[in-house]
């Protein structure tokens, strides 16, 4: 967006100074001419100074302010195309932190499931009511669940740190 924003400056800028100025600018130079005729006489030498100042017409103004207002257009349309790239990307990011936000809570309900189920199967299989089996499967899902939690976690903070990004916030 600051780059847009300065692009849209700087045209507005060009723009003011083609209407400000009516002609180019005054040019000197310097000349310098070496030569000699056919018959070998000794080498003329001339210099000479040029000055160059060009009249105020409508004509030569009409084609820059044209051009300035042209690059204004231009500059207005990538800001507004870059304002609405960064509605969309903030819009997408919110969503996709509100969806992991969401999702916290039902992968830690599904921690507790594990864990409750974990705990009840270690005191059925310390009571011999179940295999070696069934308990290191209740294990595995556990493991599996917190897991999950780790990896929502980190969802949120890859959501989260998108969010500031687009909206333009260093880390």
């Amino acid at each position: 967006m600051q780059a847009a924003q300065r692009s849209l400056d700087a045209a507005r800028a060009a723009l003011q100074l083609a209407e400000i100025s009516n002609r180019d600018s005054p040019e000197i130079g310097v000349v310098a001419n070496r030569f000699r005729n056919i018959r070998g006489q000794e080498y003329d030498t001339t210099l000479g100074l040029r000055l160059r100042i060009p009249f105020a017409t409508e004509a030569r103004k009409a084609p820059r302010v044209a051009s300035a207002r042209a690059d204004v257009a231009e500059a207005n349309a990538e800001y507004a195309a870059a304002q609405r790239e960064l509605k969309l990307v903030l819009l997408n990011t919110r969503e996709t932190l509100a969806a992991a936000e969401e999702q916290t809570a039902l992968v830690q309900d599904r921690v507790k499931a594990a864990r409750d189920a974990a705990a009840r199967l270690q005191r059925s299989y310390e009571a011999g009511q179940i295999g070696l089996i069934e308990l290191l499967r209740s294990r595995v899902a556990l493991f599996e669940a917190e897991t999950t939690v780790a990896q929502n976690r980190i969802a949120v903070a890859q959501a989260k740190s998108r969010v500031n990004q687009a909206l333009g916030l260093v880390p």
